[in-house]
C-alpha cells in the first residue's frame, strides 16, 4: 500500500488530492491541542481532604480572647506560639498563634496540618506535615471564663513530629480553632497552612500565608545553676552563621547587662542549629530566682530573634537533726543563715535541691572532711541530694559547715550542744561509766547524782570533777549509789564555764538473801533496794541554741524533771506461791528486809518481790536461795517408791503366769499346722495325678495335628503345580504381545520418515514465505522513509503556521466555545483523508 501511495504522491495530476490531504493533516494537528488540553501538576498526584479556607491569626492573651484574622500573613517565630504581627499592623498585633476552622468542612474524623509555599488545593511532595492526627470532635465551642486564661477549658493534645520543638508539643483545641507553636526545621519564609483529613474533597488551604520568622527554643526553661540547656535555632539564613548570646538582661531582643555566654554556630542547609551551654552561677539566696535571657543574631539578615529566659532556680535544704531522745526538722532555709543544734554522734540529715548537677558535692565540718551517706546522690538533672552525716566530736560551739558543688558553697551553721552518753538503766551499786562530749575544751567538769531517798529533795551523790579535753569531750568511771530509790535519776554535768548538760538514768530494783545457802528449817533475811518508794520533782539546766536563722547564739534553760517511781505496795513470793508478806512498802531510799524460813525439797528456790499494786502485779526483782538436808517430804517420797516396787514385782509374776499359758498355746497351735500340712500333702498327690492324665491327652491331639500338617502340605504341592502351569501359560502370551509391539514399532518407525519429508516440505515452504516477507519489510520501509521525510516537511510547515498562530492566542481563548464544531470537522476531514487514499490505491 504504501508503494502505491508513493507511486500516487509522484503523478502531477494527483496535486490536488495531495494538497487536500495536507491541508487536512495541517488541521488536524493544528487543533489538537484545542480539543485535549493537557492536566499537569508539580509533584505528587492529588490527595484530598477537607475543603474550605481555615483562617490563620492571633488569639489575644486578655479577657475576652479576641481572635484577629490575617488578611495577608501571620508572622511567628519557628517554634513558638507567639505572633509577631498580623499583617505587618502598625501597632503590631500579638498574641497566640491561633488557626481558625470556621470556614472548614469535614468529611473525616481525624486531620493533620501542614506547611506549603504553594497554595494549591492539594498535597504537593513539598508539603510537609506538623502536626496532627487532631480529632474533629474537639473542635467544639467552648465559652471562656473572664480571669481563667485564653485557653482555660480547650481540649489539650500533645503531638510527636520531628518539626516541632523538641520533636513534641501540645497542642489546644476548642471554639472552632487550634493553639500551638509553628514548625521548626524548615527554612524562613512564607508559608499556606493546608488542612487533610483524608477525605475525597479538595484540601483546605488558608488564603493568609504564615511567615515563619527565626526563632529559638530552649530546654529545659528552668533548672539549677550548672544545669545544661539546650538552645535549637530554626528558620535562620541556610548554610550561614548565627550568635547565640546569654545574658542578665534584654533591650529589644537585643542582650544586655552582664554577657555571660556569646557564642558563633553554623546554619544548616534549613537554616536549622543546636547549641548547648551550661546555666552559669548566679549565686542565688533562697527563695529568690533569676533570669538568663538566651537570644541569637541571623547574622546573614542582622535579624534578632525574640528571646528565650531559662529561669535559674537557688540552691536550698532542709534539715533533719536528732538529739538523744528525739529528732526536729527545719525546712528550705537560706544559704548562710541555716542554724541547727547539733549533738555529738546524733546524725544529721540534709536534703538538698537545685544544687549544681554538673560536678559532685564535698561537705567540711569546721574545716574538716566529712565523709556523709547517701540515701540519694546528687541528682545529674536536677541537683537534688539527701545525704546523712554525724556530728563528729567536736568542743562546745558553733561548728560550720559547708556543702561545696561543681560552682558555689552552701554555708550552714551547727550549734554544738554538751551531750552525755551513759546506760539507760543501772542496778543500786553498779559501776559504769558516763562520756560528755560538746563541753568547754580543757576546762574541768563537775558531775552530781540527784536524789536518793524520796523526801530528801535533791539529795546528791558521786560529785566528783574530770578533765575535759581539747576536743571537748571526757570520760569517767562511777558507781550508782546504794542505798537509792527505783526509777528515774537526774545526772548532772556543769563545766567551768557554766555549760551544763544532763543524762536520765532508770535504777532497777535488785534483791539478795542472807545466807544464799540455807538448811531446811533455818531462818534467812531478804534484802531488796531500788523499789519504787515514790516521786520528787528536780530542776535540771540545759544548753540550746538560739537566734534560729539569724546569728547563733546559746542559752541556758530550766525545766523540771519528776525523778522515781509511783510508790508500790510490795509482794513477797516463795515458788510461786504467796507469802505473809503481802502490800509492804520499802522505805524512802527504796530498801525492803524481811525474814523468812528456808523450806521444801533440797534444791534451789526463788524468792520473788512483785508490784502488788499493778493489775496484774508486775515482777520487780528475783533471788535465788539453796535449800539443803532431809525434809518428812522425801520420806514420804522414799515410801512411795517401796511400794511402787512391790507393785512392780506383783506385776513381773504376773507376766511369768502369762508367758506360761501363751507356752501351752503355741503347743496347741503347732499341733493344728501338723494336720493342715498332712492334708496339703495328699491335695498336691491328686493335683499331680490329674496333670498327668492331661498331658497324656494333649499327646493325642498332637498326633491329630501332625495329621493334619501332612494333609496340608499336599493341599499346597497341588496348587504349585498348577500355578506352573498358569506361568507357562502366561510365558507364551508375552511372546505373542513382544511381536504385536515389535509390529507396531516398525509402524510407527513408517510414520515418523513420512512426518520427515513432510516437514521437509513445510520448511521449505516457510522459508520462501520468509523470504517474501523480508521484500514486503524492504518495500514498506522505503514506504516509511518517503512518508517520513514528507512528514519532516509538513512539521515544517506547521511550526511556521504554530509561530504565526501565537499572536492570536487571546482570540483562541474567546473562540473556545467552537471546539465541539471543529472536532466535528477534523473527524469529517480524517474520513475524507482515508477515502482519497482508498481511491488513490484502487487507481493503481
Amino acid at each position: 500500500m504504501f508503494k502505491t501511495l508513493n507511486i500516487f504522491l509522484k503523478k502531477g495530476d494527483a496535486t490536488m488530492q495531495l494538497k487536500s490531504i495536507l491541508v487536512m493533516a495541517i488541521l488536524l494537528v493544528g487543533v489538537m491541542p484545542l480539543a485535549f488540553p493537557v492536566l499537569s501538576i508539580t509533584g505528587t498526584s492529588a490527595a484530598f481532604a477537607a475543603s474550605g479556607n481555615p483562617k490563620i491569626g492571633a488569639l489575644s492573651t486578655t479577657y475576652p480572647y479576641k481572635f484577629t484574622s490575617a488578611s495577608f500573613n501571620v508572622s511567628v517565630p519557628a517554634g513558638t506560639d507567639t505572633v509577631v504581627n498580623v499583617d505587618k499592623a502598625s501597632p503590631p498585633v500579638t498574641g497566640l498563634f491561633d488557626i481558625n476552622f470556621t470556614g472548614v468542612t469535614f468529611t473525616g474524623g481525624q486531620f493533620f496540618l501542614y506547611v506549603s509555599k504553594n497554595g494549591l488545593s492539594q498535597l504537593s511532595s513539598s508539603d510537609v506535615n506538623y502536626s496532627g492526627p487532631f480529632p474533629v470532635a474537639q473542635l467544639q465551642t467552648i465559652v471562656h471564663t473572664a480571669g481563667q486564661g485564653p485557653l482555660h477549658g480547650w481540649f489539650n493534645v500533645t503531638v510527636s513530629n520531628p518539626n516541632l520543638p523538641g520533636g513534641k508539643a501540645k497542642f489546644s483545641l476548642g471554639n472552632d480553632s487550634i493553639v500551638g507553636p509553628a514548625p521548626t526545621n524548615i527554612a524562613g519564609g512564607s508559608y499556606y497552612i493546608k488542612v487533610f483529613d483524608g477525605s475525597s474533597t479538595s484540601v483546605a488551604v488558608s488564603i493568609a500565608q504564615l511567615v515563619l520568622l527565626p526563632g529559638i527554643t530552649i530546654s529545659p526553661t528552668s533548672g539549677p545553676a550548672g544545669a545544661t540547656v539546650t538552645v535549637s535555632g530554626s528558620a535562620f539564613s541556610p548554610s550561614s552563621l548565627a550568635n547565640v548570646t546569654v545574658s542578665s538582661g534584654q533591650t529589644s531582643n537585643m542582650p544586655s547587662g552582664t554577657i555571660y555566654i556569646s557564642k558563633n554556630v553554623s546554619t544548616s542547609a534549613t537554616g536549622a542549629f543546636t547549641f548547648t551551654f551550661k546555666a552559669p552561677d548566679l549565686d542565688l539566696s533562697f527563695p529568690n530566682t533569676g533570669t538568663l535571657h538566651v537570644t541569637s543574631e541571623d547574622y546573614a539578615t542582622s535579624f534578632w530573634v525574640m528571646p528565650q529566659t531559662f529561669t535559674e532556680l537557688a540552691r536550698y535544704v532542709n534539715f533533719t537533726y536528732f538529739t538523744p531522745s528525739g529528732f526536729g526538722t527545719l525546712n528550705f532555709q537560706p544559704n548562710a543563715t541555716a542554724y541547727i543544734p547539733g549533738y555529738v554522734t546524733e546524725p544529721i540529715v540534709v536534703v538538698g535541691a537545685n544544687f549544681n548537677p554538673s560536678g559532685s558535692l564535698s561537705f567540711t565540718f569546721n574545716g574538716s572532711a566529712l565523709s556523709p551517706s547517701y540515701t540519694t546522690a546528687l541528682n545529674t538533672t536536677t541537683g537534688f541530694f539527701n545525704a546523712t552525716f554525724n556530728v563528729p566530736v567536736s568542743p562546745h560551739g558553733v561548728a560550720l559547715v559547708i556543702i561545696q558543688d561543681a560552682s558555689a558553697k552552701y554555708v550552714f551553721k551547727v550549734g554544738v550542744l554538751p551531750t552525755l552518753i551513759m546506760p539507760t538503766s543501772v542496778n543500786p551499786g553498779q559501776k559504769f561509766t558516763i562520756t560528755g562530749y560538746a563541753f568547754t575544751a580543757s576546762s574541768t567538769v563537775n558531775i552530781t547524782w540527784n536524789g536518793l531517798g524520796v523526801g530528801l529533795s535533791n539529795t546528791t551523790q558521786i560529785a566528783m570533777n574530770a578533765g575535759v579535753g581539747s576536743n571537748g569531750k571526757f570520760t569517767v568511771p562511777v558507781t550508782t549509789p546504794s542505798p537509792v530509790y527505783g526509777g528515774d535519776h537526774v545526772v548532772n554535768a556543769t563545766d567551768a564555764s557554766g555549760v551544763p548538760g544532763y543524762s536520765v538514768v532508770f535504777v532497777n530494783a535488785t534483791a539478795s538473801v542472807s545466807p544464799t545457802t540455807a538448811a531446811l528449817g533455818t531462818p534467812v533475811t531478804v534484802t531488796s533496794e531500788g523499789l519504787p518508794a515514790g516521786e520528787e520533782s528536780v530542776s535540771v539546766q540545759t544548753q540550746t541554741t538560739s537566734g534560729n536563722y539569724t546569728s547563733p547564739g546559746f542559752t541556758i534553760a530550766t525545766s523540771s524533771i519528776t525523778e522515781g517511781s509511783s510508790p508500790a505496795g510490795v509482794d513477797v513470793v516463795y515458788d510461786n506461791a504467796l507469802t505473809s508478806y503481802l502490800f509492804v512498802f520499802p522505805s524512802e531510799y527504796g530498801q525492803l528486809m524481811i525474814g523468812l524460813t528456808a523450806t521444801g525439797y533440797p534444791q534451789m528456790h526463788f524468792i520473788q518481790l512483785y508490784d502488788g499494786s499493778s493489775t496484774p502485779p508486775s515482777l520487780l526483782t528475783t533471788v535465788g536461795l539453796n535449800v539443803t538436808g532431809s525434809t518428812n517430804e522425801g520420806r514420804q517420797i522414799l515410801n512411795a517408791i517401796n511400794s511402787l516396787s512391790i507393785q512392780q514385782t506383783n506385776m513381773l509374776n504376773q507376766l511369768n503366769a502369762l508367758s506360761s499359758s501363751v507356752s501351752s498355746l503355741n503347743t496347741s497351735v503347732s499341733k493344728g499346722f501338723s494336720s493342715v500340712q498332712s492334708s496339703i500333702s495328699s491335695l498336691s498327690s491328686s493335683v499331680s495325678s490329674g496333670f498327668s492324665s492331661i498331658s497324656s491327652t494333649l499327646g493325642t491331639v498332637q498326633g491329630s495335628i501332625s495329621s493334619l500338617s501332612s494333609s496340608v502340605s499336599s493341599g499346597f504341592s497341588s496348587i504349585s503345580s498348577s500355578l506352573s502351569t498358569i506361568s507357562s501359560t502366561l510365558g507364551s502370551l508375552s511372546s505373542s504381545v513382544s511381536s504385536g509391539f515389535s509390529s507396531i514399532s516398525s509402524s510407527l518407525s513408517t510414520i515418523s520418515s513420512t512426518l520427515g519429508s513432510l516437514s521437509s516440505s513445510v520448511s521449505s515452504g516457510f522459508s520462501s514465505i520468509s523470504s517474501t516477507l523480508g521484500s514486503l519489510s524492504s518495500s514498506v520501509s522505503s514506504g516509511f522513509s518517503s512518508i517520513s521525510s514528507s512528514l519532516s516537511t509538513i512539521s515544517s510547515t506547521l511550526g511556521t503556521v504554530q509561530s504565526n498562530t501565537a499572536s492570536i492566542g487571546s482570540l483562541l481563548s474567546s473562540v473556545s466555545n467552537v471546539t465541539t464544531y471543529l472536532l466535528v470537522a477534523i473527524v469529517l476531514a480524517a474520513i475524507v483523508l482515508i477515502l482519497e487514499i482508498v481511491i488513490l490505491v484502487r487507481k493503481k
